[in-house]
């Protein structure tokens, strides 16, 4: 007898005019990941943000964790699929910036599916009014974590 996978959010989260939120728990573990793994957000930290842009390597066909889009780029950090840049020129790196970015943390494919137990298929890249709503509630968690951690 097949054991039935389990849907629906696996931790506590914050519910935000409707929509799944990640909780200060969540940002957390993403931020101070156990086991000396570097952390996926990192954008205020530049060192880290310049070694996950020069571990994306070419690998086999995927899905972009932040456009949905076909890639065959991935950072070998996270083990996440993403564009790396549109064409020959180095003219667009959003989605890898943006898979890094902690503004868009709790609104990219891996994080609705790791976090919150959605389906890879209903997901789709985030709006801008997406976005400003997301940014607006993980700015209460970084204003938390800066003074909690960074200030001690």
């Amino acid at each position: 007898m097949a054991v039935a996978k389990r849907r629906g959010p696996r931790e506590p989260h914050d519910v935000d005019d409707g929509v799944l939120r990640v909780s200060w728990t969540q940002y957390l573990k993403a931020k101070r990941p156990a086991h000396r793994v570097p952390s996926r957000l990192c954008d205020n930290n530049p060192d880290l943000l310049k070694k996950h842009m020069r571990s994306f390597e070419r690998t086999s066909k995927g899905i972009c964790n932040v456009c949905g889009r076909n890639t065959f780029t991935k950072c070998t950090i996270c083990n996440l699929h993403c564009c790396f840049k549109d064409g020959p020129q180095m003219a667009s790196v959003s989605c890898s910036v943006d898979l890094h970015n902690e503004k868009f943390f709790g609104l990219l494919k891996c994080d609705r599916r790791s976090i919150f137990g959605e389906t890879v298929r209903s997901y789709r890249k985030p709006t801008v009014a997406e976005w400003r709503k997301n940014l607006n509630h993980i700015k209460k968690h970084q204003k938390k974590y800066y003074e909690e951690y960074i200030m001690e």
